[in-house]
């Protein structure tokens, strides 16, 4: 009974209990493309058609995910407060070193990437 997942088309819409169980999850601003992290820290992926979604696992481990439109930009964070990159489904992760966070978001463009809550204090970067 925790962690599901739903889906809702705006406010107008109906709410409707999605296959899956997250913790946390991210949507891209054009809705094509869903990221989100199981309460065991497995990363999955999901393309478009949330009526008829497929998770992808994703190798690695993180608390935390996001991800641009287009799902061309995935940001996440680790159970230590790393940052990791990767350019979407296909793409490896790579740490980002000199910079340890708790929260982590993305722009539409990929190009914007906020974080706080790191070692460094309560900072946004």
């Amino acid at each position: 009974a925790i962690d599901h997942v739903y889906y809702r088309a705006g406010l107008s819409g109906n709410s409707k209990k999605i296959d899956g169980s997250l913790k946390q999850i991210c949507v891209c601003t054009d809705g094509a493309h869903v990221w989100g992290v199981t309460r065991e820290d497995h990363i999955y992926s999901c393309k478009a058609g949330i009526e008829d979604s497929s998770w992808k696992r994703i190798a690695g481990s993180l608390k935390q995910v996001c991800v641009s439109a287009g799902g061309k930009h995935v940001w996440g964070i680790n159970t230590h407060d790393h940052v990791y990159y990767r350019a979407g489904v296909s793409g490896s992760w790579k740490k980002i070193d000199g910079i340890s966070l708790k929260h982590i978001s993305v722009s539409a463009g990929g190009n914007h990437v906020w974080g706080g809550g790191g070692t460094r204090g309560d900072h946004i970067y």
